[in-house]
Order: C-alpha cells, then structure tokens, then sequence
C-alpha cells in the first residue's frame, strides 16, 4: 500500500482512502483502529459566513465563482455533508 500520495498523480482520493489509510497508519503506531474517527465539515461556519453578506450586493452582478468560499460551499454541498471530510486520531 502506498502510504503517501504523488502530487502530480492524477488520482481522485475518497472517504473510503481516508478511512483507510487512519487504519493502516493507526496499524503502524501500535494505536487500535477504533482511535480512528471521522471528521465533518462545519456547516455552521458556511451558514454564518453566508449571512454576513452585505445587503447593498446584488448577487446577479457579482461573479461568484471569484469566491472562494462560495466554491468551497457548492463543493461540499455536492460532495454531500453526511460524509466525513477526514479522519482524526
């Protein structure tokens, strides 16, 4: 198993990889599996972060794809928020 990820690979990694590379590192450490948790996205922050634009902006003329923010929100809302962003140990 290949324990750290190339940079120039053009490979999409997924909850599943995560989950399992925590294993195989928890392994590695002597620490027991179940030390391994999953993580989640706060979606509260996005929330709040959203309210607090200012009233006087017309969204219709703003280039939203400029927003980091906004592009990391769709992205997790794609993604979907049940599953977990990361592994902690």
């Amino acid at each position: 198993m290949d324990l750290v990820a190339r940079e120039t690979s053009g490979k999409k990694y997924s909850e599943k990889d995560a989950a399992l590379f925590g294993s195989e590192l928890a392994k590695h450490l002597a620490i027991g599996t179940e030390n391994v948790q999953p993580v989640f996205e706060n979606i509260f922050y996005f929330l709040w972060s959203e309210g607090n634009v200012l009233v006087n902006i017309n969204p219709l003329t703003v280039n939203l794809k400029d927003s980091n923010e906004r592009r990391t929100l769709a992205q997790l809302l794609d993604k979907g928020l049940d599953k977990p962003a990361g592994y902690v140990m």
